[in-house]
């Protein structure tokens, strides 16, 4: 066989081989975020780049900018946005999921995994809502106290400004309810309503205690 007929399968095998799989070398960066236009902010990043900086426009929008210099050219950071000092000293914006999904913040412990030994707070936590779910949704089905679920407060306003609704459940102790994000609203099979029925009765959490506790000492009828 001729060696140019093997030159093509060569060349193959070759690119084959030059495929690897590479992992990125863990670095520790400094950041700050543009989280408004206010001189503080500006302020703060002006130290953080070690130049004076000013509110910019980048002539396609009215949104105000932060200018910033590099090698490629002015890139614009918008509010936002994360501004990175490489580990060359040089300086660019990156998008805030993008970062997010990118890096820790050093010393910052994520609280819902701290363990008593046996569970995290996230379980918890979760526990804490299955039960809630579990309770609501017996009582809605024997009719034993009024108990709903909305988006809104009483007064008419989004909880905690939309994505979260709250269930009540009025036993005769008083008001027990609880605020979860909406990606949890199938769990209570409750009637919804357009806001909560009755004022916030300026429960504590020991108070909801001391009443979910009074209702399971209550003999069954």
């Amino acid at each position: 066989m001729q060696l140019w007929l093997l030159k093509p399968v060569w060349n193959i095998l070759k690119t084959k081989r030059m495929i690897s799989k590479f992992t990125k070398k863990p670095i520790t960066i400094e950041a700050v975020e543009f989280v408004d236009a206010t001189l503080a902010t500006m302020d703060n990043i002006s130290e953080f780049m070690g130049e004076k900086k000013e509110i910019e426009f980048d002539g396609n929008s009215m949104d105000p900018k932060v200018k910033i210099e590099t090698l490629e050219g002015p890139i614009y950071a918008s509010i936002g946005d994360m501004i990175i000092k490489g580990i060359h000293g040089e300086f660019y914006p990156c998008k805030p999921d993008i970062f997010h999904k990118s890096y820790d913040q050093e010393g910052k412990v994520d609280k819902g995994e701290i363990s008593d030994g046996y569970h995290t707070f996230n379980e918890l936590y979760d526990f804490r809502k299955m039960y809630n779910a579990a309770a609501f949704n017996a009582w809605t089905k024997e009719g034993l106290y009024d108990v709903h679920k909305s988006k809104c407060h009483s007064d008419g306003l989004p909880c905690f400004n939309g994505g979260w609704f709250i269930v009540m459940a009025v036993l005769p102790s008083g008001q027990v309810s609880n605020h979860y994000k909406l990606e949890d609203w199938d769990l209570f099979q409750c009637p919804e309503e357009p806001f909560v029925k009755h004022h916030y009765d300026g429960h504590s959490a020991q108070d909801v205690l001391n009443r979910l506790e009074e209702v399971c000492k209550t003999p069954n009828k």
